[in-house]
């Protein structure tokens, strides 16, 4: 059963009946995925006003909900935390009741409805996605449907790391590479390189799938960007393999121009408050930086002396509060491979937890004279 959101609310009083209305009956697990996948592109998503009556709602029924309208409640949660910043103190109270019901298995749900949760939590830090639904998803790999198999593998590695058998995982694999998308492979070996994973063999299946009749003028600017990152990875982690693949050379310079002519490049990121601050101290401290600038296929926020990367790490890096997330794991390798820079990682919590700026002043001194004197390479956890 799925339920679809009004595309308005009449009153406060009819709130509870009208907040999911539409109803689609489903016969099998594997149709209520389909249903999930194509409704949860087009299901009208709810307005600001609405999203108090439908919190009130999910608490008057949260012990009955079928699996798929748990997801849908997410969807609108994730919605309101990401387009209506007033709105988080609300989206973040939702996301913990439905983390409450996982954490106390309220909610038995066959692996097939717990992969499709922990891709719905994409981006969401709960425990419960670690502890209570990762887990027993990986134990039955073997039955997820291929549909949602590669964003699954994506979202795992990148959030739950520490609960993967990549071994297990790599044979689940490759019986099913031929069946696999080029554009979804490339998710899924992105997602092993990422933390060093994937045995030579598993690699050199994936990238000759993923170049086997890739057509440049068939392929969107996404996913020439996607198969570029993976291709520059595979240069600078694998030189020996990205040689035996004998990439034709103006078919990867084709990749990188895509790649740096992408639209979205100029905004790839803008000072926060805590940048400029760090900009100011440097500039106090007569040192010779450059913002924003470019290592290998990355933007960073300072370089200092060409031999110091400093990061200033925020909540997207993490999927908690002490594990930096796989993709930010490998964006710290690359950018040391791509010039043997010293990487310099500050975390934003610890930054704003500095009332003043002279403490802050002291604290990055205090960063950069390390680093200077110190020849290993410090990973913050």
């Amino acid at each position: 059963m799925i339920r679809r959101p009004p595309r308005s609310t009449q009153s406060r009083s009819s709130a509870a009946s009208d907040v999911y209305k539409r109803q689609v009956s489903t016969q099998s697990t594997k149709n209520e995925v389909s249903c999930y996948i194509v409704l949860s592109e087009y299901v009208t998503l709810p307005m600001p006003e609405q999203f108090l009556n439908i919190l009130s709602h999910f608490n008057s029924s949260r012990y009955n909900l079928d699996p798929l309208d748990l997801l849908l409640y997410l969807r609108a949660a994730k919605h309101m935390f990401k387009r209506y910043p007033k709105l988080n103190r609300e989206a973040l109270q939702l996301f913990m009741l439905i983390d409450d019901l996982i954490e106390k298995n309220h909610l038995d749900y066959n692996p097939e409805m717990k992969a499709l949760l922990i891709c719905s939590l994409d981006n969401v830090v709960i425990p419960s996605r670690n502890k209570y639904v990762a887990t027993s998803v990986i134990e039955s790999l073997e039955t997820i449907d291929d549909s949602i198999l590669p964003r699954l593998i994506q979202v795992l590695t990148n959030y739950s790391y520490q609960f993967i058998n990549f071994e297990r995982l790599e044979q689940t694999l490759i019986p099913k590479i031929d069946q696999i998308s080029p554009t979804s492979l490339i998710r899924i070996l992105q997602s092993f390189l990422w933390l060093e994973k994937g045995s030579q063999r598993f690699r050199r299946l994936c990238l000759e799938r993923i170049l086997r009749n890739w057509n440049l003028n068939q392929r969107s600017i996404l996913q020439r960007c996607m198969l570029c990152r993976l291709l520059y990875s595979i240069s600078l982690e694998d030189p020996r393999l990205f040689e035996e693949l004998k990439v034709d050379p103006n078919f990867y310079a084709s990749l990188k121009e895509s790649y740096f002519s992408r639209g979205t490049l100029a905004n790839f990121s803008s000072l926060s408050k805590g940048e400029t601050q760090l900009q100011l101290i440097l500039q106090q401290l007569r040192k010779h930086f450059k913002v924003e600038q470019r290592v290998g296929i990355h933007i960073v926020d300072f370089v200092v002396d060409n031999s110091l990367v400093i990061e200033i790490y925020g909540w997207y890096h993490y999927q908690d509060n002490h594990l930096l997330n796989a993709e930010t794991l490998w964006r710290e390798r690359m950018i040391k491979l791509a010039g043997n820079y010293k990487l310099i990682p500050i975390r934003l919590s610890q930054w704003e937890s500095f009332r003043k700026i002279e403490d802050k002043t002291a604290y990055v001194k205090r960063l950069l004279e390390s680093n200077t004197q110190s020849v290993s390479y410090t990973h913050l956890t």
